[in-house]
């Protein structure tokens, strides 16, 4: 049985290294996961206002910015990348492709309501948002197509085939 003091010194220690994240699978699942669940995301958002980045994911959220869902997917031939944009349309996004890096920037705008409307809940994240992935080949950028479809953006990168080693005869001169 464990003093009182050595309860909270403990504590305190567990406290500290839950600063770092660990995986998923190494956190303790207690009867209050909710809570672990928030206090990941609070150190999601801390750790995005004290480091001056871009928001996303919880913190996104709590700013009240739009963040998209994006799956990424990758083909022998190609990367696939679906993005979930419900209420943009096709001309609030752009599409660029540099090198090995896809960027999608884009406006989720807000509906007009009438001006004599209350509101009562507004959970739908509204404003600009820009995800960008870097991928370790480079990708055809004449290649790549977007397709706009119900509120899912699918856009496919073919990657660049590397060069394959060439073998070349070096003749040897010889010299007086």
């Amino acid at each position: 049985m464990k003093t009182l003091g050595e309860e909270e010194t403990e504590m305190a220690l567990n406290d500290r290294i839950s600063i770092y994240r660990r995986p998923e699978y190494l956190t303790p699942r207690g009867a209050w996961p909710d809570l672990s669940d928030l206090r990941r995301g609070m150190d999601d958002l801390f750790n995005t206002l004290f480091s001056g980045g871009t928001p996303s994911g919880f913190a996104a959220q709590a700013a009240g910015a739009f963040q998209p869902a994006v799956d990424l997917w990758e083909t022998p031939e190609s990367y696939i990348a679906h993005v979930n944009i419900p209420g943009v349309t096709k001309d609030d996004l752009d599409v660029e492709v540099t090198g090995s890096t896809f960027t999608l920037k884009g406006e989720r705008k807000a509906k007009e309501v009438a001006e004599n409307a209350t509101c009562h809940v507004r959970g739908i994240a509204v404003g600009e948002f820009q995800v960008s992935y870097t991928f370790p080949i480079k990708i055809d950028a004449p290649s790549v197509t977007a397709d706009f479809k119900d509120g899912v953006l699918t856009v496919t990168l073919p990657k660049v085939e590397p060069e394959r080693a060439k073998t070349v005869k070096v003749n040897v001169a010889e010299t007086a």
